[in-house]
């Protein structure tokens, strides 16, 4: 149920999402364009408008209602 936010609009290199992409963790970032560059390819991101609380919000709650889903298909 890991994930790593950023909602910086002005991280000059992005290295917690290469190191969450890394070790496979989810990502939920500002769509803007360092996060892009960084992240590239990696299937594991959700893609936010840096200045939409409302959206940040739903991300957070879809991610955790996703994990749960996954626990218990696991259970």
């Amino acid at each position: 149920m890991w994930f790593v936010g950023v909602s910086s609009y002005i991280e000059t290199f992005g290295l917690p999402l290469i190191e969450a992409a890394y070790f496979g963790i989810p990502i939920l970032t500002a769509d803007v364009s360092y996060s892009r560059e960084v992240i590239g390819e990696y299937e594991c991101v959700k893609l936010l408008k840096y200045n939409d609380e409302n959206e940040w919000a739903k991300g957070i709650i879809d991610h955790f209602i996703d994990s749960i889903d996954i626990i218990l298909i696991y259970l």
